[in-house]
């Protein structure tokens, strides 16, 4: 008797069961990524965010079963600036549509959960703490964002336990898009641009992506990029937009004491 399991980046049979994960991502193509290096530039201001964020991507390609323990926020006021571009477009085809799960705020608010079973890449569409309380979000998220194993809840079926390999993206243009308190190390939060693209660009890029082997040539390139130093156990990097999103979803007591913590170090560390 096999058992059927998920192990991502595995032959067919693993351990004598049959393994159920499949590539169905785009071919890797030799090409120059140089366009979309810009368009990444273009479309994430912050140089050191856009250069984690496509490390971070890189690893998970050349590491299929490692897990990192930090997910990705994406925000912008302005709708139509990439976001969905660089993930249901890029990412997914990067990964394949069988390993690849979208869902929205219904989804996390609902008691089944059979989206995130089997999954590499689960992008959550239009999440905002505004729309959902703030201890709410961050109580479902905790167990499906760091466990290494969840529980899936499907329809009519009898719960189940799978190996968690899933690295999430949340895009969102409200603000705040998710609950994050001080301390909280599992968010990587990029604000994508609020300017749209140049008409010209756009048109050049969206070409090559789709008619020249564009895919094909970006998973080459994350592919052989040199993450060698990355590592999947640090906690995600401090950016501006995080900062900001932690000081909003702190309470006016949190701040004080906080800062009334930070007056007493300086009071007790001066000479």
């Amino acid at each position: 008797h096999r058992n059927l399991v998920y192990v991502p980046g595995n032959d067919h049979i693993v351990n004598e069961d049959i393994n159920t994960w499949r590539d169905d991502g785009v071919d890797p193509v030799d090409g120059d990524p140089m366009i979309f290096l810009q368009w990444v530039r273009d479309r994430i201001p912050d140089e050191d965010e856009a250069a984690h964020l496509l490390r971070m991507i890189a690893f998970k390609l050349q590491n299929r079963t490692e897990r990192i323990r930090h997910h990705v926020v994406m925000y912008s006021e302005t709708h139509q600036v990439g976001k969905s571009t660089f993930v249901d477009v890029i990412v997914r085809a990067l990964f394949g549509n069988s390993n690849t799960s979208k869902i929205g705020q219904a989804d996390l608010e609902g008691t089944y959960t059979s989206w995130a079973a089997h999954k590499e890449i689960i992008v959550a569409d239009e999440i905002s703490v505004s729309k959902w309380g703030k201890k709410e979000v961050g109580n479902k998220l905790k167990d499906m964002l760091m466990a290494h194993k969840i529980t899936v809840n499907e329809k009519y079926m009898p719960r189940y336990e799978i190996d968690n390999f899933a690295t999430y993206f949340f895009l969102s243009n409200t603000w705040p898009p998710v609950y994050i308190e001080h301390g909280d190390q599992r968010y990587f939060c990029i604000h994508f641009a609020e300017s749209h693209m140049d008409h010209k660009f756009r048109e050049e890029f969206f070409e090559w992506l789709y008619t020249k082997n564009g895919l094909g040539i970006i998973r080459n390139y994350l592919e052989n990029l040199d993450v060698r130093d990355f590592d999947p156990n640090t906690f995600a990097p401090m950016t501006a937009l995080k900062k900001h999103m932690v000081r909003v979803n702190s309470s006016a007591i949190e701040l004080w004491l906080r800062e009334k913590q930070y007056m007493d170090c300086l009071l007790y560390t001066s000479p």
